[in-house]
């Protein structure tokens, strides 16, 4: 097999491939580049070098199994992808109707029209939107049923609907920080450590998670024990980063 590296800002730009498809060489490094993470952080080396990628040895079926390998493989990046771009489009969707529902208050506007109650200034254009809405059926009245028919005006929110509270987060949840774990303590199976890869919509909260020694879970950590429901939020690196507790996250760190 020959492979030509060609030095591109920064890049290396393999050419000349000999003997091997570039698809399956491309995975095949993806997992090479895996493995040699999963190894530098069981020890001192944290960072790859170019050398330790170059002496790394792979695995040459001959071609068409190469191509069946990479056929595989690409189809079911097609697949992630899929499910990527449909859980961008979900989320689009929630977040549109989170901002309809508690910041527009489209539905409590829909029911003060419908009742006849006074509209606030400051909220009259929108309800002449709501207004139209209601007027051609597109506006989704079983859904404004939980929601009042009034507005109430706050001095640090202004008009909010009637019954509605304003309350700081630390009066309705309690923050707790995260354990704090080094990489020293990481184990190859054990308790789910999630990580902040794991902090993203649509995907499973132990993407990328680290284990930890049960028994030392519960000798340090057992506090940090994760409950369904619990809602995990990012305080470092990419700050803000959301994510509820599922089934599958229980007693996870």
């Amino acid at each position: 097999m020959s492979i030509t590296a060609c030095i591109h800002d920064g890049w290396q730009v393999l050419k000349d491939l000999d003997g091997v498809t570039s698809n399956y060489l491309y995975y095949t490094l993806l997992y090479i580049r895996l493995l040699l993470l999963h190894n530098a952080n069981d020890s001192t080396m944290k960072n790859l070098t170019l050398d330790m990628v170059r002496d790394a040895k792979i695995k040459l079926p001959p071609l068409p199994e190469q191509k069946a390998i990479a056929h595989i493989l690409g189809s079911l990046d097609d697949k992630i992808e899929l499910n990527r771009r449909m859980n961008a489009t979900l989320e689009g969707m929630a977040q549109a109707l989170f901002k309809s529902w508690f910041v527009d208050f489209d539905p409590v506007i829909d029911n003060a029209l419908a009742a006849g109650n006074p509209i606030p200034d400051e909220i009259a254009d929108r309800a002449e939107v709501r207004r139209q809405a209601l007027a051609n059926g597109t506006a989704n009245r079983e859904a404004a049923k939980p929601f009042p028919a009034a507005f109430r005006q706050t001095e640090s929110m202004g008009w909010i609907p009637e019954g509605w509270e304003v309350l700081l987060m630390p009066e309705v949840t309690t923050f707790r920080e995260g354990p704090g774990i080094l990489a020293k303590d990481f184990h190859e199976e054990g308790v789910p450590l999630i990580r902040l890869s794991g902090l993203k919509s649509g995907v499973s909260l132990l993407d990328g998670c680290n284990f930890l020694d049960p028994e030392k879970v519960e000798k340090k950590w057992a506090q940090f024990r994760l409950a369904k429901g619990d809602i995990l939020l990012s305080s470092s690196a990419s700050l803000g980063r959301v994510a509820e507790v599922d089934d599958e996250a229980v007693g996870a760190v």
